[in-house]
């Protein structure tokens, strides 16, 4: 009676390990799948504000900057920018980026994605973050230009916000709530 007791206690440890080490396949169909805790309120880059949106948005959209390891702006959507003087900032556009449906992204998406943000009645609650910022100028489809009211350095780290289709947005807004086109 001991020795089957031994005998079983082993056998029974060994299944245990045996099966502890046994993996399982997940199927491979290009999926990610990702879980917040909570659901984003909007897929829209003029209107998102809170962290999940804010997620959401960033893993369809792109900015124009981006801040790296270092703490220094990184182009993104820019290609590169240059500081004539102290209170305009020049911003190059990439040329070959498209939003999802196809349209090329231009300096017309960028002026109105943030005047859209810029403008207080839309309540994006970055706004405040561009109050110093004079005025946005097209200079051509790939070049945009920001002036400032004043020296404002931290206007580059700030041009971190998605650009949203003009084309699209312009006509509803609303209409990139929950079809987003990135």
């Amino acid at each position: 009676m001991r020795r089957m007791k031994k005998s079983l206690s082993i056998v029974c440890l060994v299944v245990c390990l045996l099966s502890a080490s046994v993996g399982v396949a997940l199927a491979d169909n290009g999926s990610i799948v990702i879980a917040p805790a909570a659901d984003a309120k909007t897929l829209n880059p003029l209107k998102a504000s809170d962290s999940y949106s804010l997620y959401s948005v960033y893993l369809m959209y792109d900015p124009l900057f981006t801040i790296g390891q270092n703490l220094e702006p990184v182009p993104v959507l820019a290609l590169s920018y240059e500081t004539p003087d102290d209170k305009t900032y020049v911003i190059h556009l990439r040329d070959d980026v498209r939003f999802h449906d196809g349209v090329a992204l231009t300096a017309e998406d960028v002026k109105f994605t943030y005047d859209f943000i810029r403008d207080k009645a839309n309540g994006n609650r970055y706004a405040s973050y561009y109050d110093l910022v004079e005025s946005i100028d097209v200079l051509d489809p790939h070049t945009v230009r920001f002036v400032t009211k004043e020296p404002y350095a931290p206007l580059i780290a700030n041009l971190n916000l998605c650009i949203a289709p003009k084309h699209i947005a312009e006509k509803d807004p609303a209409a990139l709530d929950l079809r987003p086109v990135g």
